[in-house]
């Protein structure tokens, strides 16, 4: 899926296909780096904030909230991107 799908799937959870969650990777982040591992898989949860939580979708516990996991919180839907964030 390219960025600007990303970012259109991204601003509307109603068309997510595992609402309320939305697997996300990337392979580098905005400064260039590439991550460890060459992928990072990650959450997103139907919210109206871009908020990114560093726990794959596989390891997602049932009961524990989705913010007791470490997260990224990012200003708008385009920095989210540009740090190279894409629907899994």
């Amino acid at each position: 899926m390219t960025s600007a799908e990303s970012l259109e799937l991204m601003q509307h959870p109603e068309n997510w296909p595992r609402w309320p969650h939305l697997p996300v990777k990337r392979y580098q982040t905005k400064d260039g780096t590439k991550v460890a591992g060459g992928m990072e898989v990650a959450v997103m949860f139907a919210s109206a904030l871009p908020i990114v939580y560093l726990v794959p979708f596989y390891e997602l516990q049932l009961g524990k909230p989705i913010n007791q996991y470490p997260s990224i919180k990012y200003n708008t839907w385009e920095e989210l991107i540009a740090d190279g964030w894409i629907v899994d």
